[in-house]
């Protein structure tokens, strides 16, 4: 019970240290948590500031040039197109105007058209195939191609001649008039002997150029010319029957006025059709033909219209770039547009609609507002289009920098990047506002100062929990060894009072049975009375070494055992503790032997070595085994460098492999020890011996049974 208390006592003490640190460490948490917690706190609140002052910066970025871009843009529209007043404006200092664009009350894309995405052009039998003509044209198209293959180029002019006077006499009405009615047509569709006319007459114009009559082929390209009017007046109306085809043939209509303008000396035809492309007239060609066509009127334009060709060139090519825009509107902003369109015809809105931010690249602002009066024919809404990073590069440089504690980054509404985000940590989650419907970023400005605080701040984190949590450890493992060791000590005691107990039961009551037998006079004859002496005396005896081993371990415990060391001869000392105690063994019925030579002299204490060897012996004779009546037991001494070794060897019953490291261990009896008494106390003596001069004691198996006990001590010349 005491064993409890104790146990008990020394737990709570360990939990009365333990839960003052553990306080300590939540106390020191919080707090570490608290002040993280202002850092970001204070690094949101400036980062909120900061993007701000970038919103601020883009509203009167937005308010000094949008009106003025409005205004400009309107009154160059009054006499100019939409891809020259692109020009103009950027010429005047509007470098971020990218397209001016037309828009209806419907939120469709009036001005520029996508055109067509057809990069080749077209072949006569796709053509015909389509078209519905019977065999009779497309016979006449591949004689007239063998011919021109076989430079027979007469003979092919004749053959497109006769088909072509046969395609125009099976149209209904006149010639001029490229649409026929269906019902009329009765088994063709409309216009589809024109689009056999204009295949024809290309092929004849092109024919009729190779043989040099240019009167002949300029009239044959006119016709081509005059015949794809049509259909250009239909597309553009939306009573296209086929736009794959019309745009077909409208290309040829292009290539013949390029045929037509290459021939024409002053430059004018050049210049009108430069301009009839970028007006958006001729938009029914795919992008890269109409790029072509443009590029050879520019590079053979005459001296005196060179300047104005190369500005309409310039205008084609801004042309083609809002193209490209257009090709996009409808399936990413018309939505949108419409939305804004009716919520300001509802008058939920008033004024012109505020700047609509687009995708792509480079990412661009849409600025709405009403059509000049002079495009109102056209469409209700004026589009400019706007190149969002260079329209607030100026006004946002100093955000873009990185001057202060942060660094801009701008995303449009699907967070598409128009500023690209900078570095920043994984984990950092950026404060944002939105704005014009972008939405700014504010990131770190220095991002490895940012990540060494964070660092820091986490090193000392990990600091203070891995210092509070290793002087908890080591405070819970010095207190539990303290307990553990007194438990240990108090168990110890208890098992050593027990087996104490135990021992000296026996030989007391040996010593009063016989002592009683001799004073009451009950022995037989002097014989038998000094046989009882001597069974007194023996377990006497017994009872002296059993109290000064007790006396040598609490010493030792104590640790107050001392030795008195001195130069010693082992083989004489040895020698007589062998003639001392061989009789007590043959007594037990064990024989002793020794191998002892003198002249091996080491420095020990003699009585120590003494009481050592004959715990040796006493075991050895103690646990001998019963299949050896003999007993033997030897002691032998010898050399081995510089130190003497000294062997007990029995033939005992030996000592189980796994437990020759804790033999030596106090109280501890092998499992194999029986009903042999003992306390386990011997040879935890012998080891502290050994290891007090200086050496070593272990127990090993011998070879045929039994077992070795080796003390090895340092040797000393005699002199010493």
């Amino acid at each position: 019970m005491s064993t409890q208390r104790s146990v008990r006592r020394n737990l709570l003490a360990m939990c009365t240290f333990l839960v003052p640190l553990g306080i300590l460490a939540w106390i020191g948490s919080r707090e570490l948590q608290r002040q993280a917690e202002q850092v970001r706190t204070a690094v949101d609140r400036e980062a909120i500031q900061f993007l701000q002052a970038a919103t601020q910066a883009i509203d009167q970025r937005l308010d000094e040039l949008l009106p003025a871009v409005e205004r400009e843009c309107d009154a160059l529209l009054a006499h100019d197109s939409p891809a020259a007043t692109v020009r103009e404006l950027r010429a005047h200092g509007f470098g971020s105007v990218l397209d001016v664009v037309l828009i209806s009350n419907d939120g469709r894309l009036r001005y520029p058209d996508a055109g067509s995405q057809r990069l080749a052009l077209p072949f006569h039998r796709d053509a015909f195939l389509r078209s519905g003509d019977d065999e009779r044209g497309r016979d006449a198209l591949r004689r007239a191609d063998l011919l021109i293959t076989l430079e027979k180029f007469d003979e092919a002019e004749a053959t497109l001649l006769a088909a072509s006077k046969q395609a125009a006499a099976s149209r209904d009405g006149p010639d001029d008039n490229p649409i026929r009615d269906r019902d009329r047509a009765g088994r063709r569709g409309p216009g589809e002997s024109t689009w056999s006319q204009v295949t024809l007459g290309f092929r004849l114009a092109t024919v009729q150029k190779k043989l040099g009559k240019h009167e002949q082929a300029e009239a044959s390209f006119q016709r081509v010319v005059d015949l794809t009017a049509g259909f250009r007046s239909l597309t553009r109306n939306g009573r296209s029957f086929d736009p794959m085809l019309d745009s077909e043939q409208t290309t040829l209509g292009l290539l013949s006025e390029l045929a037509l303008a290459e021939a024409d000396e002053d430059g004018a035809l050049r210049c009108n059709l430069l301009a009839a492309i970028a007006n958006g007239d001729r938009d029914l060609s795919s992008e890269a033909i109409l790029t072509s066509v443009a590029d050879r009127l520019a590079a053979g334009a005459p001296t005196a219209v060179r300047a104005r060709a190369d500005e309409l060139r310039e205008e084609v090519r801004l042309h083609l770039h809002a193209r490209t825009f257009a090709a996009d509107y409808d399936r990413v902003l018309r939505e949108t547009v419409l939305r804004r369109i009716r919520a300001v015809e509802s008058a939920s809105e008033s004024g012109d609609l505020r700047p609509i931010l687009t995708s792509g690249s480079p990412s661009t602002l849409l600025l709405l507002h009403r059509a000049p009066e002079v495009m109102r024919a056209r469409a209700e809404w004026l589009g400019i289009r706007l190149d969002a990073g260079r329209l607030l590069a100026g006004a946002l440089e100093p955000f873009l920098r990185g001057d202060s504690s942060f660094r801009l980054a701008i995303a449009d509404s699907e967070d598409l990047p128009i500023v690209a985000a900078p570095k920043a940590p994984e984990d950092y989650a950026p404060p944002a506002i939105a704005a014009h419907g972008m939405v700014l970023r504010a990131y770190p400005a220095d991002v490895d100062s940012y990540l060494k605080d964070a660092a820091d701040r986490r090193t000392n984190a990990l600091l203070l929990v891995g210092f509070l949590f290793l002087a908890a450890s080591i405070g819970a493992v010095w207190m539990w060894r303290s307990v553990s060791r007194e438990a240990e000590l108090l168990g110890l005691k208890v098992d050593l009072l027990s087996r104490v107990s135990h021992e000296l039961k026996t030989p007391l009551a040996l010593i009063s049975l016989y002592g009683e037998t001799l004073q009451l006079k009950r022995a037989r004859d002097a014989d038998q009375a000094a046989q009882f002496g001597g069974v007194i005396t023996r377990e006497a005896g017994r009872l002296t070494t059993m109290i000064q081993r007790i006396l040598d371990f609490s010493r030792r415990e104590a640790g107050t055992l001392v030795y008195a060391p001195e130069v010693t001869d082992l083989g004489e000392v040895l020698e007589a503790v062998a003639d001392t105690y061989a009789p007590h063994l043959e007594a037990k019925g064990a024989s002793l032997s020794t191998d002892l030579p003198v002249g091996i002299w080491a420095r020990v204490d003699r009585s120590a070595l003494e009481s050592v060897v004959l715990n040796l012996l006493e075991n050895a004779a103690k646990y001998a085994s019963d299949e050896d009546p003999s007993a033997e037991i030897c002691i032998e001494l010898r050399r081995n460098g510089d130190c003497a070794e000294i062997d007990v060897k029995d033939r005992g019953r030996g000592i189980p492999d796994g437990e020759r490291s804790v033999i030596f261990d106090s109280f501890y009896r092998a499992s194999n020890a029986g009903e042999v008494r003992g306390a386990g106390l011997g040879l935890s003596l012998v080891r502290h011996f050994a290891q007090a001069h200086g050496g070593t004691v272990v127990a090993m198996a011998r070879e045929g049974g039994g077992s070795i006990f080796r003390i090895t001590v340092p040797t000393t010349p005699e002199t010493a």
